[in-house]
């Protein structure tokens, strides 16, 4: 078996690095691409805070879940009932605040007191919840 002397051995061509321009652009690319989920959060800007809205009704949808606990109340009304979407912050601040996932459960009959979707949609922020036994569970914003 015959080895090539070191000086013809073949080496790989050298590794080449786009010119700045494509760098930039591929850098900016990615920097400004948005982590996933993060378009799926929100503020809670769609809520009127200077108004207070009530409804009574059944619990039929109960999310304990990110980024925010969800829950569609039906109210009863003429024929059909109305479903209204509520929510309210994550559940790790509902907790610090003494609530848990049982809390509530589907085919509770609720009282909900929350800030209203400033678009007038059946929906809004929770602020208190009050059951049928008249247990109050007071949703204080101010302590997240």
């Amino acid at each position: 078996m015959k080895l090539n002397p070191p000086s013809s051995r073949r080496h790989p061509p050298p590794r080449h690095f786009p010119d700045a321009a494509v760098r930039l652009a591929l850098l900016l690319t990615i920097g400004l691409w948005p982590p996933q989920g993060a378009e799926a959060h929100h503020s809670f800007g769609a809520f009127d805070q200077s108004k207070q809205t009530i409804v009574r009704g059944t619990v039929t949808v109960w999310q304990w879940t990110n980024p925010h606990v969800r829950i569609i109340v039906t109210v009863a009304g003429e024929g059909k009932g109305e479903d209204w979407t509520l929510e309210g912050w994550a559940p790790s601040i509902w907790r610090r605040q003494g609530w848990v996932r049982t809390s509530i459960k589907v085919g509770d009959k609720v009282t909900f007191y929350f800030h209203p979707n400033r678009d007038g949609s059946h929906g809004g922020s929770v602020i208190n919840v009050t059951g049928i036994d008249g247990q109050s569970l007071k949703y204080d914003q101010g302590s997240k």
